[in-house]
């Protein structure tokens, strides 16, 4: 399940290009910064949907059985250790466990 990502990753891009073209704006003068202004009230509705819906998102999908934090950091991970010795499940949890709280 990969579309997550992806909404995310596509609203990180759009944030980048708009606020590339914006620095852009200021290096080319006050009349290209007027322009982008214009926009500005626009993209950043945009940009601030797209990326709470990315959270909401990438926060409901968290749970899913399908999820790396399921396959990790649950009792039927810990049955399946024995079949995968090379990988550390209970280190790769430890590791995501910060990253849920932020």
């Amino acid at each position: 399940m990969l579309w997550p990502t992806f909404l995310t990753l596509a609203a990180a891009m759009m944030i980048l290009i708009y606020n590339g073209i914006l620095v852009g704006a200021y290096c080319c003068g006050r009349n290209a910064v007027e322009k982008c202004a214009s926009y500005d009230r626009f993209l950043t509705t945009v940009q601030t949907t797209l990326s709470t819906i990315a959270a909401g998102v990438t926060l409901g999908t968290a749970v899913s059985a399908d999820s790396l934090n399921a396959q990790t950091c649950s009792p039927a991970a810990d049955a399946k250790q024995p079949s995968f010795p090379q990988i550390k499940l209970g280190h790769i949890c430890i590791m995501q466990v910060p990253m849920s709280f932020l």
